[in-house]
């Protein structure tokens, strides 16, 4: 029964030691498959022939610097780099990279039901690492389970896995 016990704790320092280095290591594995997402023809308003300045949110955050673009057809607006859009007509605005709020001020009113679209990227993360990371329990639940199994039975799932063919045919002959 002690060896049993001995290698379930064995196998349970194991996984832990295992998962603790996937938690550790699953932010810079993140930075270098992370792509960008792009987003187009995102609508973030409509034109009435008399407001030149709409504000509003992005659908997703955050926007990747310098890839922000909007338009109504008429004038076209692209990002600066540094927060300040820049109008082809004209105009001006802002964005707030980490939040997606836009604000654009057209030279002209975009026409009556005109749509004014943006483009723009996101960064694309990689849920499956994140889940990975918070899925540490699980092998400690199983390595419990089987530690419960060995010792109330004294012949458990542990026990079984780890019992050599070997042996078993030894004890036949």
């Amino acid at each position: 029964m002690k060896g049993i016990v001995k290698r379930v704790v064995m196998i349970a320092v194991g996984l832990l030691v295992v998962f603790a280095l996937l938690v550790a290591i699953i932010p810079q594995i993140q930075g270098s498959v992370t792509g960008f997402i792009t987003v187009a023809d995102e609508l973030v308003g409509i034109g009435d022939n008399v407001e030149t300045v709409f504000d509003f949110t992005l659908d997703r955050q955050p926007v990747e610097v310098g890839t922000f673009t909007a338009t109504d057809e008429t004038e076209n607006f692209t990002d600066d780099g540094d927060a300040t859009l820049t109008g082809s007509a004209g105009g001006s605005g802002t964005i707030t990279y980490v939040t997606g709020v836009v604000q654009l001020t057209f030279f002209v009113a975009p026409s009556n039901l005109q749509e004014i679209t943006a483009g723009y990227d996101v960064e694309d993360v990689p849920t499956i690492l994140t889940t990975l990371a918070n899925l540490w329990w699980i092998p400690l639940i199983i390595v419990m389970v089987g530690l419960v199994m060995a010792t109330k039975t004294g012949r458990g799932l542990v026990q079984r896995a780890f019992s050599s063919r070997r042996r078993r045919r030894r004890r036949r002959r």
